[in-house]
């Protein structure tokens, strides 16, 4: 309510009694949880912090754990910014401000993209690294760099113009230069100039066969063929692109199958993946039985040519291929999927689980692999209706998933096979903990319904 106060005559309002400010609740959380926070340098607490009682504008903020870099930044809370979340950054990380010329460059560090520059990365774990920094138009530069804990590190780039005379005057100083053939390749491509493209992939892929190179050239060179071959470049249409594959398959196949280096394995892996990729089946396992016929011993050919024997549907011929894989790679995780995904379409299940109990004891395995493993074992003991076999796989494979719904429905699994063991008490636990937890709406009223049953 408004008060208006008569003064000489005239009416005035009342300053104290118009609506004032108020207090606004709001919540300060942290990744990971359980850090000192201080709002304008005094202690609130340990974080979450859920309900803090504080007037709306700019405050202080500062989160403190050990371990952490500390954390401290003004912050304009308000009812449009209640919550403030923050991740925390390891005191072994430094900070990487990454600057090029030109901006707006492509940015990886050891290999995973971050951005584009400028560019602050304030994650980068102590010691060295390679920093790689790409644009189109422009020759690709790389760098080893040192971060030192809890420091700032600034590095400044400047790319090269990549044209066809910069690229020859390149090879004509450095005959060696592999990635020099490559942006080459990448220009004759796009301009058109096939005759030229082919010589310049077979000057590339035999001196990739015969001088190896990183892996980040071999992974450039197989994306610049990969982009030509599938008509990611504006070439003219369909009619305008057959030549350009045609080009594109001879050079690979005279490089793999030919002298003067007699013939190069990896080539031929990499000819018979592209036409894989572009479903000509038939023609990629040739590829594969002639680089066996030559290298009978190559593991890799081996292993994709195995993986292609699946596609196709020749069970026991992959079968053959991916045992002798797995007997001489005991770590590879992919290979022990494809050999336990072929003995299924036998309905071999003793063979089958041998497999996905081996592939499940690989170290170091991405979660989605593991998980993988985890779950199939559990579809098997659960079609032998071995149901406590099947709770302790699916038990093993929810701890593992870094999505909350995922979990819940691998936890939910694992109740379900507990209740047909006669584990009901646990069955219970799990059903509560994906009702307790972060999972979506759907699946909490999955848990509550079981629950209730």
């Amino acid at each position: 309510m408004i008060v208006v106060i008569a003064s000489a005559g005239a009416a005035r309002i009342c300053r104290y009694c118009l609506p004032g400010p108020h207090k606004i609740s709001v919540a300060i959380d942290s990744q990971p949880r359980g850090a000192s926070v201080f709002v304008d340098n005094r202690h609130i607490g340990i974080t979450p912090i859920l309900a803090l009682p504080v007037w709306p504008g700019q405050h202080s903020v500062r989160l403190e754990k050990y371990g952490f870099r500390r954390w401290s930044r003004g912050v304009p809370f308000s009812e449009d910014f209640p919550v403030l979340r923050v991740r925390l950054r390891s005191a072994a990380c430094g900070t990487v401000w990454v600057l090029s010329e030109p901006a707006q460059c492509e940015v990886y560090l050891d290999g995973r993209r971050r951005g584009v520059s400028p560019i602050r990365l304030d994650d980068a774990t102590t010691g060295p690294h390679e920093l790689r920094i790409t644009r189109t138009g422009f020759m690709p530069n790389t760098q080893q760099i040192m971060v030192p804990p809890a420091r700032e590190v600034k590095v400044s780039i400047k790319l090269e113009s990549k044209t066809e005379e910069y690229l020859l005057a390149q090879l004509r100083r450095n005959p060696k230069d592999l990635l020099s053939y490559v942006e080459l390749l990448h220009i004759y491509l796009i301009n058109g100039k096939l005759d030229k493209a082919r010589a310049s992939l077979v000057a590339v892929l035999r001196l990739w066969s015969t001088e190896g190179t990183d892996s980040d050239t071999a992974a450039r060179l197989e994306q610049e063929v990969r982009k030509a071959y599938f008509a990611e470049y504006n070439l003219g249409g369909d009619a305008a692109l057959d030549p350009v594959r045609a080009a594109i398959e001879a050079g690979m196949e005279e490089v793999a199958f030919t002298p003067p280096q007699g013939g190069s394995a990896q080539v031929g892996l990499l000819l018979a993946r592209l036409l894989e990729a572009g479903e000509k089946l038939d023609k990629a396992r040739g590829i594969y039985e002639r680089c066996l016929a030559k290298w009978s011993g190559d593991v890799d050919v081996k292993r994709a040519y195995g993986l292609l024997l699946c596609r196709l549907q020749r069970i026991p011929e992959a079968v053959k291929a991916l045992e002798e894989v797995v007997a001489a790679r005991p770590a590879d995780a992919q290979a022990h999927m494809a050999l336990a995904q072929a003995y299924m379409g036998q309905n071999k299940t003793e063979d089958t689980l041998r497999v996905l109990l081996h592939g499940a004891e690989i170290a170091g395995v991405p979660p989605a692999e593991k998980i993988w493993f985890e779950t199939q074992l559990a579809g098997v003991y659960h079609a032998q209706s071995k149901f406590a076999q099947a709770a302790e796989r699916w038990e093993k494979a929810w701890p593992v998933s870094e999505n909350a719904d995922q979990q819940a429905e691998l936890q939910m699994a694992a109740a379900m096979e507990h209740n047909l063991a006669g584990n009901k008490n646990r069955g219970k636990e799990l059903y509560t903990s994906v009702l307790n937890g972060g999972a979506a709406a759907g699946l909490k009223e999955r848990a509550k319904t079981a629950l209730a049953q």
